[in-house]
């Protein structure tokens, strides 16, 4: 069975929701706080699990398995993390108990009325998470690896390295964005940014991508630097992409149900792309499907909660 294996961090997201925002040095009482599990690798890993499937129960109707590797810390979060993998069926042999570290843990703030979140994270764990050389090798079930950057870059440079010497496919979400070797491009086949990243990664101002004109030529730029295919992802606007044949286009966002939680919707959007284009829908309908499942994602409250089930997608 084809294996998606996702590399990248698990942290504990500690949230408090509010009516509003607190303005510097202000205090406020939120009107609720949960602990539940989080970071972008785990995000994307059970979004990848879950899209494949229609139901908990169900099978992957192309016969998808999933994989993780990363970090948790010896401290009463780890657990958490590791049962939320295998109990969504994930395979984690690839996770690593740290003794005498922190599992990652980030700090999220979510506004009650528009659903937006300001997000401070500490890497812990994640911090010093390591790729087990020869993983493709000793796992040739794995066609496609999906990785993001809050684990060491180093980590992620080999990983990328290893896949593609494999012939493994490469879904890379340089999240949070950080100056990349310009030779890692032409490793990519899928880049996936949002408007900030892509502004970094080119070293323009965020307000370059303001306007439709910024965008095509941020990600034009992208795939010049070497990224076979490129996605910009816009929020609530939808997206925008180009593929290595030159189609290019602007995907507007799909709008399914009232706006609760935006946390965790950009993880849902990269786990639901890849496992499209590992059924083999062509782009157009990949960028169409992954929109669908982020617009389902944010009508419900916590990043993993609002991960829905590929039948959850079908029936919105």
């Amino acid at each position: 069975m084809p294996q998606i294996l996702t590399l990248g961090s698990l942290n504990a997201d500690l949230v408090s929701t509010t009516s509003r925002l607190p303005s510097a040095g202000e205090t406020l009482s939120s009107t609720s706080f949960h602990t539940i599990p989080g970071g972008k690798g785990l995000n994307q890993c059970i979004a990848t699990q879950r899209l494949s499937r229609n139901s908990p129960s169900s099978p992957s109707p192309s016969s998808i398995t999933t994989a993780m590797i990363g970090n948790v810390g010896n401290d009463e979060f780890g657990p958490m993390l590791l049962t939320t993998l295998t109990s969504n069926g994930i395979d984690a042999r690839g996770i690593t108990t740290r003794p005498g570290e922190s599992s990652g843990v980030a700090v999220i703030i979510v506004e009650e009325d528009t659903g937006m979140n300001r997000i401070l994270v500490n890497a812990g764990a994640n911090g010093s998470v390591e790729w087990e050389q020869g993983w493709f090798s000793k796992n040739p079930e794995c066609k496609m690896l999906v990785a993001q950057l809050e684990c060491p870059l180093p980590t992620v440079l080999q990983a990328i390295d290893e896949a593609v010497s494999a012939g493994v496919r490469v879904v890379f979400n340089p999240a949070p964005a950080q100056t990349l070797p310009v030779d890692v491009y032409g490793k990519v086949e899928y880049l996936i940014v949002n408007e900030t990243e892509a502004a970094i990664l080119t070293e323009r101002e965020v307000a370059v991508l303001d306007d439709n004109a910024g965008i095509e030529s941020t990600g034009r730029r992208l795939r010049d630097m070497g990224a076979r295919n490129v996605v910009i992802t816009l929020g609530g606007r939808g997206c925008w992409w180009v593929s290595e044949n030159g189609e290019e286009a602007f995907q507007t966002a799909e709008k399914v149900g009232k706006v609760v939680d935006t946390t965790g919707a950009g993880d849902t959007w990269v786990g639901a792309f890849a496992v499209a284009i590992m059924e083999g829908k062509r782009m157009e309908d990949a960028v169409q499907w992954a929109g669908r499942a982020a617009g389902v994602a944010v009508t419900k409250a916590g990043a993993v909660a609002g991960i829905p089930w590929r039948g959850e997608v079908e029936k919105a």
